[in-house]
């Protein structure tokens, strides 16, 4: 899908957000090459726990889709 969104949809930019208690995703995406950019502490809320939401991002010219 990332490789679609740079070279079919011609993005220069892919943003996501990932709450920081889901350490599995942003190990994920940062294997993909997604860059932490900004957290909003205690951003995310759910069952009574407060967690920080990380901002992330990949731009076209750090994607490298052989790695």
């Amino acid at each position: 899908m990332i490789d679609r969104a740079f070279r079919h949809y011609d993005l220069n930019r892919i943003s996501i957000g990932v709450v920081e208690l889901n350490k599995q995703a942003v190990r994920f995406w940062e294997r993909l090459g997604f860059i932490k950019e900004g957290i909003q502490e205690q951003g995310y809320y759910h069952n009574g726990v407060y967690s920080d939401f990380i901002m992330m991002r990949l731009l076209r010219s750090e994607y490298h889709p052989n790695l």
